[in-house]
């Protein structure tokens, strides 16, 4: 002990250093290391999940996506289903109004024709009513008439038609 006594270490304060120095060691490690370490795990931790929670977000984003691309490529295909139905049921309402145009200009011109048959009879009755009536009218005056100047009349009519035509 002399040795470290001539460089001017003091053993006794050497070992109260020491003890100090072990003392202020223990203090440290828990009250600081401990917590420090504590704290900086918590971090690891957060930060690991975060990174985990952020590898879900992306891989339910990509899903997303997916999701949305096939929901959309269902709703193109139901838009196209639905415009080609919508263009089936115009064409045949268009086909049947058509039709039903076709049959009620039928109609129209089955009425007209019986209309025009009926006035076509209905004049045809009334001209035969008429001529009735004249001829009957004809046949009294010609009875009532006289025959002789009637002949005579007719007689010479006859005579004059023949000479016309060289007889």
């Amino acid at each position: 002990m002399d040795a470290l006594h001539n460089l001017g270490v003091d053993p006794k304060l050497l070992i109260a250093q020491g003890i100090n120095f072990g003392l202020l060691l223990f203090i440290l490690y828990k009250l600081l290391y401990r917590p420090i370490l504590k704290i900086l795990e918590d971090r690891s931790k957060k930060i690991e999940k975060s990174l985990e929670n952020a590898e879900e977000i992306e891989k339910k984003l990509v899903d997303i996506k997916e999701t949305e691309k096939e929901v959309i490529g269902k709703a193109k295909g139901k838009a196209t289903e639905i415009i080609s139905e919508a263009r089936e049921a115009i064409e045949e309402t268009k086909a049947s109004m058509i039709k039903d145009a076709g049959i009620k200009a039928k109609k129209i011109i089955e009425n007209a024709v019986d209309e025009a048959e009926k006035e076509k009879l209905a004049i045809l009755a009334e001209v035969k009513n008429e001529i009735a009536g004249v001829v009957e009218k004809s046949v009294i005056a010609f009875m009532e008439a006289d025959y002789k100047n009637v002949n005579l009349k007719l007689t010479e009519d006859a005579l004059s038609d023949a000479k016309k035509v060289g007889i």
